[in-house]
């Protein structure tokens, strides 16, 4: 008797769907409970998430998008924690569900990388959820918060009315500056996980030590990408047992004349130039994002790279790294407007956006690219790198090894001969992957 009544018990919990869940199960300790519990730091309106959750249930169909710089970038020697969190919200739904990612994640960028590539690389596939993280690797300029907001208002417009959640990183030592992301997260009523708030307590009490989370200053050990995950899907969860808001409805900006909405990207092979000049167009090898480049030949007349496009910003995408040493000029409409580094701290080349023309009208411009060389030659050095100085004509020799017969008849140089400079450009390894321009 007693058994068929344990039977009839377990088949109701199950039913009801009580059975503990892959965030709150028995192998958590409460100190990893409590960390979990305190990284969901807003719920934000629920209404989307929920109408998301019964459809994908009905449909058994669920699409999950991650859009930043740091946190799910995929990794060879482990499981990103995108995947990780996927494999969590698979066990919340029927087996018949099939939960879809997409990870564009790429490891340093900004808010204004995200804001232009996303456009192409996520949001034309309409994803349901969307998690937002550029809180590491954004500079807090003006520039980041327009992005920032144009990036979260264009998921939130899309015709699915997916769900947005902003995932607030943080470095090993917890510093990061998340204010403005927070206060756009808050205006616009959305979920926040914040990374420092869940870690920084175990830290400061010496309960976890900042090593079992992270592998360097922004890079997660195991242990920590399944922490991650563990705050996402934990979010999910939380959302389905919270208050049931009736609607949502999406704010006006919070930005005055939000120019930067919209931003149309455009290939380097795509490009239509007035003039290629000194540039040569190429493929990428190994680049799965960006397929082409224009690239600067060397040993040419440093001729501006020119096209013209109507646009109220226009923004240049480069590779920067510790092993480019280029500055880039930029012209407008023959005038010269700005210039540019190609210097960074990171050893690979990592992709830039260069904002190089912003105005607060649409109008036609002409943008020229030129590489800079010395200021007194105007990209030119003037003697070759083993050339002599004319000066010391006369004291040349002959380099060793070399012999002179001493029955060869030997000619006179003039005395007043000098050597002729020989021209050769400073600058070899210039190149972009491609442009954008908003036009509003």
């Amino acid at each position: 008797m007693f058994k068929k009544i344990f039977i009839i018990v377990f088949a109701v919990i199950f039913l009801s769907g009580c059975m503990p869940s892959p965030i709150t199960d028995t192998h958590k300790n409460p100190v990893q409970r409590n960390m979990i519990a305190r990284s969901l730091t807003n719920i934000g309106n629920t209404y989307r998430i929920n109408q998301i959750i019964k459809t994908a249930k009905k449909n058994n169909k669920l699409q999950i998008a991650f859009i930043g710089s740091s946190s799910f970038v995929e990794d060879e020697n482990s499981q990103s924690a995108a995947q990780d969190t996927v494999t969590k919200l698979g066990k919340m739904f029927s087996k018949k569900t099939v939960i879809s990612m997409i990870n564009f994640s790429v490891y340093g960028t900004t808010s204004e990388f995200g804001n232009i590539m996303a456009q192409r690389e996520v949001l034309a596939k309409k994803p349901d959820i969307i998690f937002l993280d550029y809180a590491m690797f954004d500079e807090h300029e003006q520039t980041d918060r327009e992005h920032f907001e144009a990036l979260i208002r264009s998921c939130l417009e899309l015709p699915n009315n997916p769900q947005v959640v902003i995932f607030e990183n943080s470095k090993a030592d917890n510093i990061a500056k998340n204010d403005f992301m927070e206060q756009a997260a808050k205006y616009y009523n959305l979920p926040i996980i914040t990374v420092s708030a869940a870690f920084l307590p175990e830290f400061t009490a010496g309960r976890i030590k900042p090593s079992e989370i992270y592998e360097t200053q922004t890079a997660y050990t195991p242990a920590g990408k399944e922490y991650i995950s563990d705050f996402c899907a934990n979010y999910i969860e939380k959302a389905q047992k919270s208050k049931k808001d009736k609607e949502y409805v999406i704010p006006a900006p919070m930005t005055p004349n939000l120019s930067v909405m919209n931003p149309k990207f455009v290939d380097a092979e795509d490009i239509r130039a007035e003039n290629d000049g000194s540039y040569i167009r190429a493929k990428n090898k190994n680049n799965k994002l960006f397929k082409s480049r224009i690239e600067y030949l060397t040993n040419t007349e440093n001729i501006p790279f020119i096209f013209i496009t109507e646009a109220n910003n226009v923004y240049v995408i480069a590779p920067v790294s510790n092993k480019r040493k280029d500055v880039f000029e930029i012209l407008i409409n023959g005038k010269k407007a700005k210039e540019f580094s190609t210097f960074a701290e990171n050893e690979n080349d990592e992709p830039k956006v260069f904002r190089v023309y912003s105005s607060n009208v649409t109008e036609k411009v002409a943008v020229a690219i030129q590489v800079r060389g010395d200021d007194k030659t105007n990209g030119e050095n003037p003697y070759a790198e083993n050339a002599e100085n004319p000066e010391n004509a006369e004291n040349t020799k002959m380099s060793d090894g070399e012999e002179v017969s001493e029955n060869q008849d030997t000619e006179k140089e003039p005395e007043n001969k000098v050597e002729e400079k020989v021209p050769q450009i400073r600058y070899k390894d210039f190149e972009f992957w491609g442009i954008a321009y908003t036009k509003n």
